[in-house]
């Protein structure tokens, strides 16, 4: 009986030490993933679909504007765009931290008043 139960013990830590490999893993391809991508000078600064697998893409290579079309065969160059024809503009959206939206969902599931819109009027003040 006590060697039934050492093994299933045995079992559970091996499945937990798995489990937690896994984890510190994905972690660690993830990070070095947002590395690697975050010192690129190539950005995807806006796309629209077009179709089913086609869609239209303006990339930032460096300091030029891009404008390129996208289907599931081949990836063709459309136009470079002038810079002064290019309105990028982050700060226009307030960003909301993600604790503040779930805190306002809630918030909403439970009858109260105070929503996002509220949340993100105390972010710009």
């Amino acid at each position: 009986m006590w060697d039934a139960i050492f093994q299933m013990f045995s079992l559970i830590i091996a499945l937990a030490f798995v489990l937690f490999l896994a984890y510190y893993v994905t972690r660690w391809v993830a990070g070095a993933r947002y590395r690697r991508g975050a010192a690129s000078n190539v950005k995807v600064i806006e796309g629209a679909g077009l179709g089913a697998h086609t869609s239209v893409q303006l990339v930032q290579a460096g300091e030029k504007f891009i404008l390129i079309g996208v289907t599931r065969e081949r990836i063709t160059f459309l136009a470079e765009i002038p810079k002064e024809q290019i309105s990028v503009n982050e700060t226009d959206i307030p960003a909301i931290p993600f604790e503040k939206y779930l805190k306002s969902y809630r918030a909403k599931l439970k009858g109260e008043e105070n929503g996002v819109e509220e949340t993100a009027e105390e972010e710009r003040a």
